[in-house]
């Protein structure tokens, strides 16, 4: 036990420890971003690419490190780059272990579903950037144990650079074992100085899962938020420092908003009904009005920030003989659709017909086989190229086209970031993507969040809010991106019959607001109240469209009076 001991602490070992840590952390550094470039080249639309990743993955995980070691130290002065040992360790075992690497990244980001980039684009995100805050976050809750256990074995793999002559701890341990022959003591202390070295990586791994956990990480920031009871006066302070129309701050002296609603100062009561913001029924005319001019100050400053045309004549959206197809399958055949500012149009048909398809392509999240179409003056949709894939070529060519076209679109199935908190979700784009102010964009994600009456669940994350909380927080989203148009692809067909009410009350109130509006519903009773035009659309084309009432009271077409009926019983 003595010599056990002895050899444990022994420095020689110790410092060969040492140097294998080093060796499997400068390896790490080499295979981890090489492993993430050679992940995304593996989805690259140039097949010679492809295939020469592809190649090099096959190759290194397929021969013995013993073999690729033994290959580098020889070769490379040949080839007249001269390496010590230790610097061919670590650029043989990081090359390596890249391979490997690159498979797990490439899952972990195959993991995050089509829906969160269509998400990211939706919002003016560029494919960077969408790696950089969507997918790669995302991506490590998946592949950090499994990360992890290729770090654990970079370390044990370190022992098969003494190949080569590095004098790392396996190689010390066998040359003292060559002059003393204690083998048992020798190689047990080498074996529990490995095991200490891992076992500190199984705690980073612990610590780092539980920096990932969505469900702890909302527990800290709620702890962290107890400690501030001040924290709704600074919110009224913020809203005080707003400016007025004209850019000029307001003096601490000059009756805002906040001071003066009807007859002199809120009483402390309604103070605290604005800044939590209680659903609409008790918002007061100092809410509405205050509410009013700071989204009027946020929308001058994203549509300065987008680089937005202003006073575009004619209609806002103008759809001339558009076809799109998926494969050998025509999904749109030669559609042809205006919509005018302040109309709210909503899309009626069968499941297949082509209206999401047709919404999608107004905000240009796919490429076209034929046609145009141009919001706001702005052509969005590009033909489609046959050798690239055309969502590839949609997001390559157009990042922020969807922001300066002032389009914004609520998904189905809501497609909110899942690792962003439901204020995280609002104001990524006007930050990261426009640059905008951050206090600005805060105050503005604030407001947004009580106009739809969720004004005390910005620090949630997605999954802790209910369908009808997501779909609102997706409208909310929509509206940080200060949209000349909003388009709704079915935002009610995922919900609760009892949640349905809550989206569309948020809906209506858009559309007495005079926004813009193209809604692919099924929703009859909301067409009905809320339209300005309603379109019947049937296998890719738009069979007939008018008013609500000559629709729904009076169809021409055959196809319009069997669909009718089917969905709400009257010829």
């Amino acid at each position: 036990m003595n010599d056990f001991f002895h050899y444990l602490t022994l420095p020689e070992l110790l410092n060969g420890a040492v140097i294998a840590l080093e060796i499997a952390g400068l390896g790490l550094v080499v295979a981890w971003p090489l492993a993430l470039v050679l992940a995304l080249l593996r989805k690259s639309p140039i097949w010679p690419v492809r295939w020469a990743v592809g190649g090099y993955i096959w190759i290194m995980r397929g021969t013995p490190i013993l073999l690729q070691l033994i290959f580098l130290y020889n070769v490379l002065p040949q080839w007249g780059l001269t390496l010590s040992s230790f610097w061919t360790a670590v650029i043989g075992l990081g090359l390596n272990e890249a391979a490997f690497s690159a498979e797990i990244v490439r899952g972990g980001l195959a993991a995050v579903g089509q829906s969160q980039l269509d998400a990211a684009a939706s919002i003016g995100f560029s494919s960077t950037l969408t790696l950089r805050r969507v997918q790669v976050p995302q991506a490590l809750r998946v592949i950090t144990p499994t990360l992890a256990n290729e770090a654990i074995a970079m370390v044990k793999n370190t022992s098969l650079a003494s190949v080569i002559a590095v004098s790392e701890l396996t190689l010390r341990s066998q040359q003292i074992v060559s002059v003393n022959f204690d083998y048992l003591p020798v190689f047990t202390g080498a074996a529990v100085i490995y095991l200490i070295a891992t076992s500190s990586l199984v705690g980073i791994q612990r610590w780092l899962e539980t920096r990932l956990d969505l469900d702890k990480q909302y527990e800290r920031r709620q702890l962290m938020l107890s400690g501030t009871p001040m924290r709704r006066i600074a919110v009224v302070q913020r809203m005080r420092a707003l400016r007025t129309h004209d850019a000029l701050p307001i003096e601490p002296s000059t009756t805002s908003a906040i001071d003066s609603p009807a007859n002199g100062k809120l009483d402390p009561e309604s103070v605290d009904v604005l800044v939590r913001g209680s659903r609409p029924a008790e918002r007061t005319s100092a809410h509405i009005d205050l509410h009013e001019r700071m989204y009027t100050e946020y929308r001058d400053a994203v549509r300065a920030a987008a680089g937005r045309p202003e006073h575009v004549p004619g209609p806002i959206i103008e759809v001339s003989g558009l076809s799109k197809r998926f494969g050998s399958k025509d999904v749109l055949h030669d559609v042809d659709l205006t919509v005018n500012r302040g109309e709210v149009l909503c899309i009626l048909g069968p499941s297949g017909s082509g209206k999401s398809t047709l919404l999608r392509l107004l905000d240009g999240l796919d490429s076209i086989n034929g046609g145009s179409v141009i919001v706001n003056g702005l052509q969005l949709c590009r033909v489609s190229n046959d050798r690239l894939p055309t969502a590839a070529l949609a997001r390559r060519v157009r990042s922020r086209d969807r922001l300066k076209a002032g389009t914004a679109l609520v998904f189905q199935q809501f497609n909110l970031f899942q690792h962003m908190t439901v204020h995280e979700n609002l104001t990524e784009a006007p930050t990261r993507v426009l640059g905008l102010d951050h206090r600005l964009v805060n105050d503005a994600g604030e407001m947004l969040l009580r106009e739809v009456g969720l004004g005390e669940l910005g620090h949630r994350y997605p999954h802790q809010l209910s369908g009808g909380q997501q779909q609102r927080v997706a409208i909310a989203r929509a509206l940080a991106l200060a949209p000349e148009v909003m388009l709704f692809d079915e935002p009610t067909s995922a919900l609760d019959p009892e949640r349905v009410g809550e989206v569309l009350r948020v809906m209506k109130q858009l559309a007495d607001q005079g926004m813009t509006m193209v809604v692919v519903t099924h929703e009859i009773g909301f067409a009905r109240q809320c339209a300005s035009r309603v379109v019947l659309m049937d296998d890719g084309v738009i069979v007939e469209q008018g008013s609500p009432d000559e629709l729904f009271t009076n169809p021409r077409e055959e196809r319009t009076k069997d669909f009718l009926a089917a969905i709400v019983g009257t010829h």
